[in-house]
């Protein structure tokens, strides 16, 4: 008799388990996250749109197919979160960022991506949501090019880690991912240049500025800005206060993408700071060039640079656009940040802007140094060049 019910408990388990794991399966072949990227400039999927199921210790699969349908090859540097929301308990969007149920659920969602791109050895990353929703999810080691109709598959898995704990049981949440774009636009579409930039023929960006300075004739010290957009304000900081160097060859390069380390230089110049030497507590410290240890130790001291989540600082990475002008605001302004609502409306592009540097924006948008391209967008995440850096600057002290 207790064999029979044995037999019976064990096909009733084999039952429930196949069924599960059948169940998994399904969910997890299922879990495509489509991003189409379209000349009317959609490239978002939802993220949780399924209702994903999380707990301490289980995983999902899944993979984000993003297909390019623009009509023309473009470039992806990285995919950015957009609309996150993190849901109590009580299905209520929770907005403190301390809340012990938000925390804990937003440290320990990990998501683990698998990138290879035409041939290439396969990338992975390990990322959790908070990171993620703080910086845009790198994909691979550099950009990739995808032509029209094709499209790239990046494969995740996204689980709870163990030290989730009770507080996040019942949190949900749900995000849109975006697409971000080299440049914000692929640059076989460089975007319409005002008339003072005409013969700035290296560099497809334009201006930040919507005014310019009354155009004066200089004798410079360097070589190649001659007629271009930002000469004043590159000669103002060079020549007149001496606190931009060129190069070699007497140019100053001003369409060169500036790098973290050469911008922290710049602003420990222009705010006079003594140079100090120290040790840094970031990972990469041993690969710093010589010359910038110094001005990236300063910086860092006097909380104008900081690192990346990872502990890094990576000195020879192009600045971004709001990295840049974060940078410049916590250096200049006693009140670093502005409410982000404040920004609402104002550029078309918005939906792509990372959460840490809102604040910085829409401080920067009120100090009237940073202004929008023409076509209304900012493209926080794109590189700035040498001469729109300056020109952030000089604003700063022309305004004060």
């Amino acid at each position: 008799m207790w064999r029979n019910k044995a037999y019976i408990c064990l096909i009733v388990f084999m039952f429930i388990f196949i069924s599960l794991g059948f169940h998994t399966a399904l969910a997890d072949e299922g879990n495509i996250i489509n991003i189409n990227l379209t000349s009317n400039g959609s490239r978002s999927g939802a993220l949780f749109d399924g209702g994903m199921l999380l707990a301490p210790g289980v995983s999902h699969n899944g993979t984000m197919r993003i297909k390019n349908q623009t009509g023309h090859t473009v470039t992806v540097r990285s995919l950015a979160l957009s609309k996150t929301e993190v849901r109590g308990k009580d299905g209520n969007v929770i907005t403190d960022k301390e809340n012990e149920s938000y925390k804990a659920f937003a440290d320990n969602i990990e998501f683990n991506i698998k990138v290879k791109f035409g041939g290439l050895i396969p990338y992975n990353k390990s990322i959790t949501l908070n990171e993620w929703m703080d910086k845009p999810l790198e994909l691979g080691i550099g950009s990739t090019k995808i032509k029209n109709d094709q499209s790239v598959d990046v494969n995740f898995t996204v689980k709870m880690l163990g030290g989730a704990g009770n507080a996040a049981q019942g949190v949900s949440a749900k995000a849109d991912i975006i697409a971000v774009l080299a440049g914000d636009k692929d640059q076989e579409e460089p975007p319409v240049k005002p008339s003072k930039d005409k013969d700035d023929d290296d560099d497809d960006r334009t201006t930040a500025a919507t005014k310019e300075p009354e155009k004066q004739k200089h004798i410079h010290i360097f070589n190649d800005i001659d007629d271009h957009w930002a000469e004043d304000y590159i000669h103002k900081l060079g020549c007149d206060l001496g606190c931009v160097n060129g190069y070699g060859d007497g140019t100053f390069r001003p369409n060169k993408n500036i790098n973290r380390a050469e911008a922290a230089k710049i602003i420990v110049n222009i705010k006079k700071l003594k140079l100090e030497e120290g040790k840094t507590e970031y990972k990469d410290r041993l690969f710093f060039a010589n010359w910038s240890k110094p001005y990236i130790y300063t910086a860092t001291k006097h909380g104008i640079a900081n690192g990346y989540p990872d502990r890094q600082f990576k000195p020879k990475r192009e600045i971004t656009r709001d990295e840049a002008v974060a940078m410049i605001i916590r250096a200049f302004y006693e009140n670093k940040e502005e409410d982000p609502e404040s920004l609402l409306g104002i550029f078309n592009d918005e939906k792509i802007f990372p959460s840490w540097s809102k604040g910085y924006l829409a401080k920067a948008y009120k100090e009237k140094i940073i202004n929008g391209y023409p076509d209304g967008s900012f493209r926080p995440l794109g590189e700035i060049s040498r001469a729109e850096f300056v020109s952030i600057i000089v604003r700063y002290l022309d305004n004060n």
